[in-house]
């Protein structure tokens, strides 16, 4: 398929069912889950919430559903914990959490700086509009210009 054939088929597919995904009910039926994950950012990136939601009401012993939607480095290490939580061991998400979010953050400054070091243009504000690119890594504003 073309690109705008998958589009057609996607666009499709979600009015018509509200989902491009099946999910193995009798699976899950099987495998009693307590907890399972999901997310309400994209419904063609994964089985969408609604879906979930409304399949874990059928679920024996109602299984709990944690919705996660990272935007940022530290909303990763936050659904970390929010996981943790989930299933009844805050203590290894905050041991998780708490090890890996320093690393991660000094990682990121790292990352940083090689882009602040390798921008050799003399144009300040192209320069800050350059570093403002790494907003993913939770450098709020680092863009902008004052």
């Amino acid at each position: 398929m073309v690109s705008r054939e998958v589009d057609e088929w996607v666009r499709r597919a979600l009015r018509d069912n509200g989902t491009i995904y099946t999910i193995d009910e009798p699976l899950l039926q099987k495998l009693q889950p307590d907890v399972i994950l999901t997310q309400k950012l994209c419904d063609v990136c994964a089985v969408g919430y609604g879906t979930v939601a409304k399949l874990a009401q059928t679920l024996p012993g109602s299984p709990r559903v944690v919705n996660l939607e990272p935007t940022s480095l530290a909303d990763v290490f936050d659904d970390i914990r929010l996981i943790a939580q989930a299933c009844d061991v805050p203590d290894r998400g905050e041991e998780l959490g708490g090890a890996l979010g320093p690393a991660a953050a000094e990682r990121a400054e790292e990352l940083l700086r090689t882009v602040a070091d390798e921008d050799h243009t003399d144009d300040d504000s192209q320069h800050q509009e350059s570093v403002g690119h790494n907003d993913i890594l939770g450098c709020a504003d680092a863009g902008r210009a004052p």
